[in-house]
């Protein structure tokens, strides 16, 4: 068990580190030597692309170590793809006594609260006429894009094996997601949510009066709620990604500092609209959303260097849940002030993004002592049909408070509108919490973003048209 499972800085200039829980065994009943098997990711640094491998070794009787050889075959990552083998050099230190108490703890209550696991295939079990391949693979995508696949149904985990080119990943359960943008939702969104609860009115603060750069740039009434809702009044261009594919967009997400980061945010697009009357596509705008959030709370706290994503999520929202390690960090800016990246940068394992999505679509129960705020949760999951959100590329599309909402009556002949809150990632990831209480997830790396197959076979276990 790794005592750090977040994603490590190294001094390499384009890549980090994670490892997960691996196993250990003696090599033979008659022998002390140990052989260890550890799976590990190689995460590009200062975005998301994560290559998964794993890495083996043995250590004698003597405490003398073999070399480590280790193996990538498989990626979530749309413009990067490789494999990756060979032999590194090590040394084994027995060290006692250094496994943390309260860290074994916390191993052994995310074990016990992890769903359970059933394949894929099983799904055939829970209708006539299901096709359980549909959730792995749309018509018009490639196989081999696909990490993993899988659906939640009455607390049971149905989940794809997670194939590589070279047979299947052995640590299915450890191998490490990518969140890109699903971050926009479970960091962005849900951190606005528990910010209002807290701190009633912080949605409507405007972030010109938390954030001198978007003052000086003239950002006058929008507010921390626009910015989320990627709403700022400012783009060049509203088509899907058009303004987010722009090179100088692609160096706002590379820049190591908050200041690079800010003052692209702030000035580079110019105002064309009223605030939270047009949807234009902008990880830049989640930045500043998140940079506000973090301004309003060390505005009435400035001696302290605020953690927002430790503040707002992972204590009061991951903790009760008892999530994975790798899930409770975020990636942050390479600079003093660490500013969380708010719309990508968190990593994390299926069981994580299996039950968060449960858990969201059950209404995010917490304990008595904390909350977040429903009206921003009911919009931001399609609950209150006065607050769908802005069109988002297409009529039956909607983005609200960082979550997207699409009607997919047409897709499974219903004769009114389901409308269906879901997360997307960059490459082909979606999150889909469905009306009939069945979440479905598929993490791809082909650009295919489609998951009609999905809705139409989920709607074979319960029909979403009631």
């Amino acid at each position: 068990i790794p005592l750090n499972q977040s994603v490590q800085r190294l001094a390499h200039p384009n890549w980090e580190i994670a490892f997960q829980t691996g196993r250990v065994w003696r090599t033979s009943v008659d022998d002390d030597g140990l052989r260890y098997s550890l799976p590990f990711a190689l995460v590009e640094r200062n975005a998301n692309c994560t290559h998964n491998g794993v890495m083996t070794w043995a250590v004698d009787g003597d405490g003398q170590a073999s070399r480590v050889a280790y193996q990538i075959a498989s990626e979530t990552c749309a413009y990067l793809k490789f494999d990756m083998w060979g032999t590194l050099r090590s040394q084994f230190t027995l060290q006692e006594d250094v496994a943390d108490p309260q860290l074994l703890a916390s191993f052994r209550e995310n074990r016990r609260r992890q769903l359970p696991v059933r394949p894929l295939a099983a799904l055939t079990e829970l209708g006539e006429g299901i096709d359980a391949s549909r959730f792995a693979a749309v018509a018009d995508m490639d196989p081999a894009d696909t990490t993993v696949s899988g659906l939640v149904v009455d607390g049971q985990h149905y989940r794809s094996d997670c194939p590589t080119r070279h047979g299947p990943y052995p640590y299915c359960d450890e191998i490490l997601l990518p969140s890109v943008s699903l971050a926009k939702s479970i960091f962005g969104g849900l951190a606005l949510m528990r910010l209002e609860a807290i701190e009633p009115g912080a949605a409507k603060a405007t972030v010109a009066s938390l954030l001198p750069e978007c003052a000086a740039a003239g950002w006058g009434s929008v507010t921390i709620e626009n910015a989320l809702d990627l709403a700022t009044d400012r783009y060049l261009d509203t088509a899907v990604e058009a303004d987010e594919s722009l090179p100088e967009h692609v160096e706002f997400l590379y820049a190591d500092t908050h200041r690079e980061k800010i003052e692209f945010a702030c000035r580079f697009f110019p105002k064309k609209a009223e605030p939270g009357k047009v949807w234009a596509y902008h990880s830049s705008d989640t930045y500043v959303a998140g940079a506000a959030m973090r301004a309003l709370l060390e505005r009435d706290r400035p001696e302290e260097h605020i953690d927002l994503y430790r503040e707002l999520v992972v204590e009061p929202l991951w903790s009760p849940l008892e999530l994975g390690a790798a899930i409770r960090s975020t990636r942050t800016t390479y600079d003093p002030s660490a500013h969380a990246l708010i719309g990508w940068g968190l990593s994390f394992q299926p069981d994580d993004i299996a039950r968060i999505g449960a858990w969201l679509q059950a209404g995010a129960p917490l304990p008595d002592s904390l909350s977040i705020d429903k009206e921003l949760f009911d919009g931001a999951m399609q609950r209150n049909p006065n607050d769908r959100g802005l069109p988002a590329g297409a009529a039956n599309v909607r983005y609200n408070n960082g979550f997207w909402g699409f009607d997919i009556a047409e897709f499974i002949g219903c004769d009114k509108p389901v409308w269906v809150p879901f997360m997307s990632g960059h490459g082909g990831i979606s999150v889909v919490m469905f009306p009939n209480d069945t979440v479905f997830y598929h993490f791809t790396d082909g650009y295919v973003y489609r998951w009609r197959e999905a809705a139409i076979e989920s709607n074979k276990i319960r029909n979403m048209c009631l």
